[in-house]
């Protein structure tokens, strides 16, 4: 569900393809689920100056994801992280597994 009046920086639409692709992976490989939603949207950076690129994967699998060092959802806090971005993500055991990354469009 992409939904985006403009277009942003191509760095932080690269980092923000990296962490949806990263996650549908990690979602393939180790969530079990059944379903995954990907929702991406251009939001207003009022306090920021620039707009924002948001994105949000959310599988319906068994929770439990962690940030490891040299795992994948730790490349994916480290590209968000580069691109002046922020990245959280939500996995209790038994699952969903939530990652929100946000990026601003001029980085």
């Amino acid at each position: 569900d992409v939904r985006m009046d403009g277009r942003c920086s191509r760095e932080a639409e690269a980092a923000v393809y990296f962490a949806i692709a990263e996650s549908l992976t990690n979602a393939a490989k180790h969530s079990r689920a059944s379903g995954v939603r990907v929702t991406v949207r251009l939001r207003d950076g009022l306090d920021q100056g620039a707009d924002v690129l948001w994105a949000r994967v959310e599988d319906n699998g068994v929770g439990g994801a962690r940030v490891l060092p040299g795992g994948g959802l730790d490349g994916i806090a480290h590209r968000i992280a580069a691109a002046g971005g922020v990245s959280r993500l939500d996995s209790p055991h038994g699952g969903p597994t939530a990652l929100e990354v946000s990026v601003p469009c001029a980085s």
